[in-house]
Formats: C-alpha cells, sequence, structure tokens
C-alpha cells in the first residue's frame, strides 16, 4: 500500500472516532469503546452504532414509562 492510501485511512479512522465520540457521549453510551471502534473500523461501525443507540433510548424511556404507568395504578 503506499503512504497515500495508509493516510487516508488513517484520517478516515481519526474522523469516525472524533463521530462517533461526539454522539456517543450525545446518547449517553460509553464514550471510548464506540471511539475505539470508529477508529478501527469507521464507517462501517454504523449499523451496529444506531442499533445500539435505539436500544439504550427505548431502555431509557421505558424505564420512566415503567415507573409512571405503575405509580399511576397504585394509588
Amino acid at each position: 500500500m503506499s503512504l497515500l492510501a495508509l493516510g487516508i485511512l488513517f484520517l478516515i479512522g481519526f474522523c469516525s472516532s472524533g463521530f462517533y465520540y461526539y454522539h456517543s457521549l450525545c446518547a449517553g453510551m460509553p464514550r471510548k469503546r464506540w471511539a475505539i471502534g470508529g477508529f478501527i473500523l469507521g464507517p462501517v461501525l454504523w449499523p451496529m452504532f444506531s442499533m445500539k443507540k435505539r436500544m439504550v433510548l427505548n431502555h431509557y424511556y421505558s424505564v420512566a414509562g415503567g415507573y409512571l404507568s405503575v405509580a399511576r395504578f397504585r394509588a
């Protein structure tokens, strides 16, 4: 591989790392894990990241909704 190709791969990995770090920070997910995964896998990680983000957000909302519904029926 030429030096230019390695430089481009490093740049894509670095940009992906920052992207996943920021978005995992906003979603309340572990930041280092997604940043390292983004550096290694790059944009290939996006489907797994978006699915995990959806699962985390559904868990947060279902727990809050579950507590509210239980409190409503106890009274």
